[in-house]
């Protein structure tokens, strides 16, 4: 380097201007540096006491510096690249630095407290040296340094000039090269750079760290300190990157000696670390007769055994349990002791004498056995019991009885010979038999002796026979369900309705459907009955359409009226009509009648159309020939009256041909006047868009069997006491939809789920009418109204018109 600053001599000239002013050496900041370990590990000094001195490194690229302390000194000064190391003792408050150029700052005070053995960094700012230079064209040359890991820093003739990766265009010459970063070792070198190539130097920096795996023995989950500071985690437990050198290490857990430990880590590796914990637990083993809480100085721990460590010394062992006396004891436990320790509760106890009339019931407590009467029971404990007296052919008793400590309580009871009850039937007025013996008419009310009884009931052609149970606990209502299914006839309103009866192949699935086709007069009468509204071109309720207007339909508007355009077509069955349509006309019917109509579904409708169990196995409905059943694409090609064709086994008309019909899935069976023939056979089925109507879809009806008879009058008077059986039907209905949707949310395909969830909507909606129903019969009938006001609710955003009915519920409520 003598060469080169010769030739500077030689090319430059320079003019160096000092810039001084009042104060020219400042303290831009001061900080500690936790993880630097140089005045720790691995460049310590230690002061007169024998404690390792806390180290202040000064950046500046300035040197002659002098430096002063307070009234503890200054160990020592270390000049360093672009730095000077100050060591002063730990406790240090202030420092003087003078410069013989840039003057003097006294009594710096520092802004941390010193600690011992830490690092603490100053960067100091001085008046600027300008030098004006008047250069003489040298040749220059690119120096390129690259490190893994990024982010070094470079000195070049110990001069800082930034981090890797760096680039600069320099002149031609040798230079020293020192490359730096913190938890990796320096690399050094010199370069000589020639106007011939560019100098790219790559180093790849060694790692000057390691890591430690920390575990404890013979239990882990201890708190750790490592080099005085307390870590995050417990053991088992990882480090950062610690600096390579001697580390210490405290781990702490209760119940166990605390204890230090120091450990070497070597560049790159992972050192394992254990540390052996002595023990300062006893061990007890506490169990109890009979099972009771355990507790430890009057804290539970467990209940009729317990294994666990105590602190060494004195402590109070307890064992608890209700209508017991306590059991409690003192041990003293050492430790490494292994302790055995019993407790044993005592029972308060009392006792009883039983006697009965008549003598001999068998006796139980509380569900359990203790003889027969008369009797004495000792040893119980303390409390109430239920005391249980039952004997062959006598009514049970059933007492409560309290025992007390060392007292003898006293029962006298007489078991009573038979009960009252009541038989009913739907409907009421059938002949009553009970054990062979007439009783007259139902309902009937008596008393009958407990054990079985053989009870016939007998209306027209229809006798059920039962045997019924008469105890103690038992029922004391009996209903049973003596009506004749059979065909008959809706008539309401100018409607006449035939429905046939479908006997099911199970109990519970009997139902009964539609003779015919709904026909366009009958369409007709609900569409002005419900008040339906039309734009001229389609009948809508709720915003949804139900009928359209085609021309192909047989239904218009006019001067807000529907009509028939022409006579002829009332009895074809109803087109352009919608599913929606369909499903309301249901719902209008079942307000009208108290019954539960509705579309069928599509396993009622081809049991149905097959004829049910007096199916012979046509594979058109009631017949193998469809021209005796169907009018189809080569019969006419056009709708014909409901009935034409000859029925199925059933008297069923038109399930082949005429017209497709809606089920409650919007799916359409049947096929049509315009289908082949092989669409109308009894299997076939399409689905079809709930909103959009057809030229070739009509629809049935269906009516479950539960409340039916034959309805012959056009307008049913029901007196106020009859709102009770109303309500209870409109109930089972309600909890029948709310099964369904509880089925319904356990769907998990997406689209069978929405399907199935519209309709439970469908059905919930079918269940207004009934107790609408009750309150036209009971109008304060509060269940009612709030079952109403839950149904208006969950339908209010389906159909606008149930928000009016919810609001209105709602205040009547708050009135009632």
């Amino acid at each position: 380097m003598l060469i080169k600053k010769t030739i500077s001599i030689l090319l430059f000239l320079f003019v160096i201007v000092l810039e001084l002013s009042a104060q020219n050496i400042n303290v831009k900041s001061f900080h500690s540096a936790p993880d630097d370990m140089t005045a720790r590990v691995t460049a310590p000094v230690t002061d007169q006491n024998g404690d390792k001195c806390a180290l202040i490194k000064i950046k500046t690229t300035q040197t002659g510096f002098a430096f002063e302390g307070d009234m503890m000194g200054i160990e020592k000064t270390v000049q360093k690249v672009a730095e000077i190391w100050v060591y002063v003792p730990f406790g240090a408050k202030k420092i003087s630095i003078a410069h013989q150029n840039l003057g003097r700052l006294d009594n710096y005070k520092y802004t941390e407290p010193i600690k011992e053995a830490t690092v603490y960094v100053m960067e100091l700012t001085t008046a600027n040296v300008r030098t004006v230079v008047e250069k003489i064209e040298t040749p220059m040359q690119w120096l390129a340094i690259e490190s893994e890991p990024e982010g070094a820093d470079v000195y070049i003739d110990d001069q800082y000039l930034g981090t890797t990766p760096y680039a600069k265009k320099m002149e031609v010459g040798k230079y020293n090269y020192r490359i730096e970063k913190s938890m990796y070792h320096s690399q050094a070198g010199v370069v000589n750079l020639t106007s011939d190539k560019k100098e790219t130097i790559n180093l790849s920096l060694k790692p000057n760290f390691g890591y430690a795996k920390i575990t404890s023995s013979p239990e882990n989950g201890a708190s750790i300190e490592l080099d005085g500071q307390p870590v995050n985690g417990k053991t088992p437990y990882v480090t950062s990157k610690l600096i390579s050198g001697k580390h210490r290490v405290t781990v702490k857990k209760p119940m166990f000696s605390a204890k230090t430990i120091e450990f070497d880590v070597a560049d790159g590796q992972t050192i394992n670390v254990n540390v052996s914990l002595g023990a300062n637990f006893g061990t007890v083993n506490i169990s109890t007769t009979p099972l009771a809480d355990i507790y430890i100085d009057d804290e539970r721990v467990g209940k009729g055994k317990y294994t666990g460590r105590v602190m060494p010394g004195m402590h109070i062992f307890e064992a608890k349990k209700e209508k017991y006396t306590s059991y409690k004891t003192q041990v003293e436990v050492y430790a490494g002791q292994q302790k055995s320790i019993s407790l044993h509760p005592k029972p308060k106890t009392g006792q009883i004498d039983i006697t009965s009339k008549p003598f001999g019931a068998q006796i139980s407590l509380n569900g359990k056995s203790y003889g027969t009467t008369p009797n004495t029971i000792n040893n119980l404990l303390i409390g109430d019991y239920k005391l249980t007296l039952s004997k062959e052919g006598f009514g049970t008793v059933v007492k409560n009885v309290s025992i007390r400590k060392n007292e003898t309580s006293v029962v006298n009871a007489e078991l009573p010979k038979g009960r009252k009850i009541t038989i009913n039937s739907n409907p009421q007025g059938v002949q009553l038999t009970i054990d062979g013996i007439p009783k007259g008419k139902t309902p009937y009310v008596s008393t009958l002796s407990f054990g079985s009884h053989k009870v016939q009931l007998v209306n027209g052609k229809r006798r059920e026979i039962k045997q019924i149970q008469i105890t103690q606990a038992g029922n004391n209502s009996f209903m049973f369900d003596v009506r004749e299914f059979c065909n008959f006839t809706v008539q309401k309103q100018g409607l006449k309705l035939p429905m046939i009866a479908v006997k099911g192949r199970s109990s519970g699935s009997d139902f009964y459907i539609g003779k015919y086709e709904i026909t366009n007069k009958q369409f007709l009468i609900f569409l002005n009955d419900r008040n339906i509204s039309s734009n001229g071109s389609s009948g809508k309720y709720g915003g949804k359409e139900l009928i359209h207007l085609d021309r192909g339909c047989a239904i218009d508007y006019s001067n807000g009226k529907f009509y028939l355009k022409n006579d002829s077509r009332a009895n074809h069955p109803v087109i352009y009509v919608t599913w929606y349509g369909a499903n309301e006309f249901c719902k209008w019917l079942t307000a009208k009648t108290g019954k539960n109509y509705h579309l069928p579904s599509e396993a009622e409708w081809e049991y149905a159309a097959r004829g049910g169990i007096k199916s012979k196995g046509y594979r058109y409905s009631g017949s193998n020939n469809i021209n005796e059943v169907a009018c189809y694409t080569s019969g006419g090609r056009k709708i014909q009256n409901v009935g034409g064709k000859k029925p199925n086994e059933l008297g069923i008309y038109d399930m082949s041909g005429n017209v497709c019909e809606w089920c409650s899935n919007a799916m359409v069976r049947g096929g049509s006047w315009c289908d082949e023939k092989s669409r109308c056979q009894v299997t076939y089925s399409s689905r079809k868009d709930r909103d959009n109507w057809y030229g070739y879809v009509g629809f049935r009806i269906v009516c479950s069997f539960e409340n039916t008879e034959e309805v012959t009058q056009n307008d049913e008077e029901l007196s106020s006491g009859d709102y009770i059986s109303q309500y209870n039907f409109a109930l089972k209905k309600l909890n029948a939809a709310i099964a369904r949707h509880k089925q319904a949310n356990e769907i998990m395909d997406a689209k069978k789920y929405n399907e199935a969830i519209k309709m439970v909507y469908t059905e919930y909606e079918n269940v207004i009418p009934y107790f609408e129903r009750v309150l036209k019969i009971k109008p304060d009938e509060k269940n009612s109204m709030m079952v109403l006001k839950q149904l208006y609710f969950k339908l209010k955003n389906e159909k606008p018109e149930y928000l009016e009915k919810y609001n209105k519920m709602k205040s009547l409520l708050e009135g009632v």
